[in-house]
């Protein structure tokens, strides 16, 4: 399984995607600055499919539960952050939420 974590304004807030297939995710909430700490619970709302669209020039992500669209993501920068010796690097992908398209 592959965790990519999005960080939230003070780091309190964590959003996690727990991809089980290659375009379909678990989608976890969690927070940690007040006691005690918090995860949200899988429920059916949690269960996300992700679409990548290419439009002129520019890459977006959407997300999909339910046959719904959920969010739209463009895609600002991939890259990689170096952790520690030894530890290998983590892919970094930012993101820029913008309006769902209209159906």
């Amino acid at each position: 399984k592959n965790s990519h974590e999005i960080f939230l304004g003070n780091c309190c807030s964590f959003i996690q995607w727990t991809f089980y297939r290659k375009k379909a995710f678990i989608q976890t909430k969690s927070q940690y600055c007040k006691e005690p700490s918090r995860s949200s619970a899988t429920t059916k709302e949690s269960w996300f499919k992700i679409s990548i669209l290419k439009e002129s020039k520019e890459v977006f992500i959407e997300t999909n539960n339910q046959g719904e669209i959920i969010d739209r993501f463009k895609v600002i920068n991939i890259g990689k952050i170096q952790r520690g010796k030894g530890q290998g690097d983590i892919e970094r992908i930012t993101l820029k939420r913008v309006a769902k398209k209209k159906q």
